[in-house]
This record gives C-alpha cells, sequence and structure tokens, in this order.
C-alpha cells in the first residue's frame, strides 16, 4: 500500500522508538487509503503554513483552489526551521516523519522565519541551504518524481516580534539563499515576500497572516501548481479554464505538447452538463466517453464512419469546426451573424470549415498570425488549446 516502505520505516526509526512508529503507522496508513487515485500535496512549514489561529489555513484554502482531483494535507509545525541545529528543528517532529510516509506527488514547502531567529542563525547560518536541501532530498528519496515548490516567506514586520529577530536578517541573508537554493536544485520559487508588499495591514501580528492572507498565500501556489510549464502569456487564461473545469489531466501534464483529437474532445465537451452517459460512437479505434459525447452533441465526426483517429493532432480548422458547434449549443442559436472575411491564406481553408474560421475569428476566439494568416492546418500546443476553448465557453455563455 505505502511506496518505498523500507525507506519510510527507516526514516521514522531514526526519530522515534518503535511503539511511536506503531502508533503513528495507522495514522499514516488511513491517509493514504484516502489519497488513492489522487494527486498529493504536502504542505510542509512553520507556523505560517500550520496556520495557528486561522479560520481557514493555506493548505485548507489550496485544497479548495485545486479541487477534488487533488488531496492537502497541512505539516506545518509552528516554531520550527529547517536549520537541525536550531532550537527546534523541523526534522525532530513527528509530523516530518508523516509528511514522509504521505508520499507526495508535490510538496510546498517554506521555512527562514524562524532560522534567523537570534537563537538560530548565528550559529547555523553556513548549513542553512544544506539543511533545507536535505529535507527537500528526503521527499525526492521517496518519490523521485515529486514536484518541489518552495515559498519565500513574507517579510517580518516589526523587529523582535514572538522572540529575538531582525527583518533585516531574513531579507538581506536568508531570502537569498532560500532564492539560490531554489535554483540550484531547479525548484519552483513561489515569492510571498514581494507578493504581500503593500498588504501589511494582512498581518496583524507582524509575522502570521489573516485568513485574507492565508487565502492569497493558497491562491499564490495553486497558480504555481496549476499554470507549471505553461508559457507566462497563457497563465491568466489557464486558471481561468481550471477553474471552470475545462482542463482534463492529460492535457496538464504537459501544456507546450501538440493536441491530439481525443484531448481536445475531453476538453471540448466539459463545456457542457455532465448529464445521462452518450451512447457508444460509432467508432472502432477509440474508446472514450468524451468523445461518444461529443459525436452524440455533433460536435465531432470521425475521419470516416468508423474512425476516429484519436492520437491526431488535430488542425486549427477542425478545431474551428468543433468549437462553433459547441458554441451554438450553449449559445442555444444557430444563426451566428459574422462578416464575410477572406484571409491572406484563404486558399489553404478547407471549403468545409471557411464558416467556421470566419465565426470563431470574428468572435476574436481563434485569431491570425502577425500577418493574419489564420494557419488551418497546423496543429496546436495544449495551452492555445486551452485558451480557444475557455474564451469559447466564456463567451457562448455570456450570449445565453
Amino acid at each position: 500500500m505505502l511506496k518505498k516502505v523500507s525507506l519510510i520505516i527507516l526514516a521514522v526509526i531514526m526519530l522515534f522508538n518503535m511503539s511511536v512508529f506503531a502508533e503513528e503507522a495507522v495514522v499514516v496508513e488511513e491517509i493514504v487509503e484516502s489519497t488513492e487515485g489522487k494527486i498529493k500535496v504536502a504542505c510542509v512549514g512553520d507556523s505560517i503554513t500550520q496556520g495557528v489561529g486561522l479560520t481557514e489555513t493555506y493548505p485548507m484554502v489550496l485544497q479548495n483552489e485545486l479541487g477534488d482531483k487533488f488531496v492537502v494535507e497541512n505539516f506545518g509545525v509552528s516554531g520550527t526551521s529547517a536549520l537541525k541545529s536550531s532550537k527546534i528543528p523541523y526534522v525532530n517532529k513527528p509530523q516530518y516523519a508523516d509528511s514522509l510516509a504521505f508520499d507526495a506527488d508535490i510538496v510546498c514547502i517554506m521555512f527562514g522565519t524562524n532560522d534567523i531567529k537570534d537563537e538560530n542563525w548565528p550559529e547555523g547560518k553556513d548549513n542553512f541551504k544544506a539543511d533545507y536541501k536535505a529535507i527537500i532530498d528526503s521527499y525526492k528519496e521517496v518519490n523521485p518524481d515529486v514536484k518541489v515548490y518552495i515559498g519565500v516567506p513574507p517579510a517580518i514586520l516589526k523587529l523582535n516580534v514572538y522572540g529575538e529577530r531582525n527583518p533585516e536578517i531574513l531579507e538581506n541573508e536568508g531570502i537569498p539563499m532560500i532564492k539560490e537554493l531554489a535554483d540550484e536544485i531547479g525548484a519552483k520559487k513561489v515569492d510571498l515576500f514581494e507578493l504581500f508588499k503593500g498588504y501589511e495591514s494582512l498581518f496583524p501580528d507582524f509575522l502570521h497572516p489573516n485568513d485574507e492572507g492565508a487565502a492569497m498565500m493558497a491562491k499564490a501556489f495553486g497558480e504555481a501548481i496549476i499554470t507549471d510549464g505553461a508559457s507566462k502569456w497563457a497563465k491568466n487564461e489557464i486558471m481561468s479554464a481550471y477553474e471552470n473545469n475545462l482542463i482534463p489531466e492529460c492535457v496538464m501534464e504537459d501544456y507546450k505538447a501538440v493536441i491530439t483529437r481525443e484531448a481536445f474532445c475531453e476538453m471540448v465537451v466539459r463545456m457542457f452538463d455532465a448529464g445521462e452517459k452518450a451512447p457508444k460512437a460509432p467508432f472502432t479505434d477509440v474508446d472514450n466517453e468524451s468523445v461518444d459525447k461529443a459525436y452524440a452533441l455533433g460536435i465531432v465526426n470521425g475521419v470516416s464512419e468508423t474512425s476516429f483517429n484519436p492520437k491526431a493532432n488535430i488542425t486549427r480548422e477542425e478545431m474551428a469546426a468543433m468549437l462553433t458547434r459547441a458554441f451554438k449549443k450553449i449559445a442555444g442559436t444557430e444563426d451566428i451573424a459574422v462578416e464575410e472575411k477572406i484571409f491572406p491564406d484563404n486558399d489553404k481553408i478547407s471549403s468545409w470549415a471557411i464558416s467556421d474560421v470566419i465565426v470563431m475569428n470574428g468572435f476574436g476566439i481563434m485569431k491570425g498570425d502577425e500577418n493574419g494568416n489564420i494557419r488551418p492546418l497546423d496543429n496546436t500546443t495544449n495551452e492555445e488549446a486551452i485558451l480557444l476553448v475557455c474564451r469559447t465557453f466564456v463567451l457562448a455563455g455570456s450570449l445565453k
């Protein structure tokens, strides 16, 4: 049930005696049982992660941001540090062992706020990056494919709040080391220090965020996770598409990959309510309920009466045809008045697709290149396809 059981047991034994481990193992087993088939996110850190005194901690809000495909667990412990030499090292806490046994697919980790305390930093700063990296490496040992998002902690807003610590040490020494570490190991940075500039009122005790601040933290981590690997220009619309449940997991795996006919079907049918299961389409080369539904809705045709060619890359004119049909169904109209248009590469557009291309272009959904060419026979990346589907969904919905 648990992956790499021997490694996990070894890590726990190093921290606890066998009787404590026996109790913890039951809890961990229950967590793993409840996460089967979902993407597991471990939130690791100090009191900012634990969310002491909050109605909703950032991991709780992050769960809502990410949705049912994910399961988010909070392993934060107040007062802890990445430094092994600190007064309260995170690795000495049972939550650390629990977070290892969780076997996360994604780790959101944030330390530094307690590390720079006067009681920890002078003796430990030379080992800060190494100790921090050792914690991250322990998650990679459990799951070599784990994705790591390092939070750059928000500013400390007052001298010696909750113990002797200097805000300038965090800003000028701790944070540069955290950023260097992230770059060195190829981890994604979630820069909360920059995010919260101008939002100091969200930290009523000068150190911990209130509920609104925790929600901002969750949104920052959520956007980093959902848009990981996407182009900067696509991220806002990808988030909008995700919030509207338009992105299937197969598309999220690689935003830069060219989208297939089958994957595009999976996105297009997400614009419609689930409804009853559609009858099986007549295609013998694909078994996919999304294709069945798209066919039943009249949105897609096969390449022949019995073939769909699901793994073929879809062309832009094919996408225009599917999106126009979907648009009409969502908007509840068959009559769409658009002005006739001649594109520079009009001769490359198939006769059956020209009206659909004009519709999609006229609504600003499918745009041409800098020369106005529509490039009808070109293929499209997953992220480009997401933008087209999201724009169609939003505009058609507004015309209902």
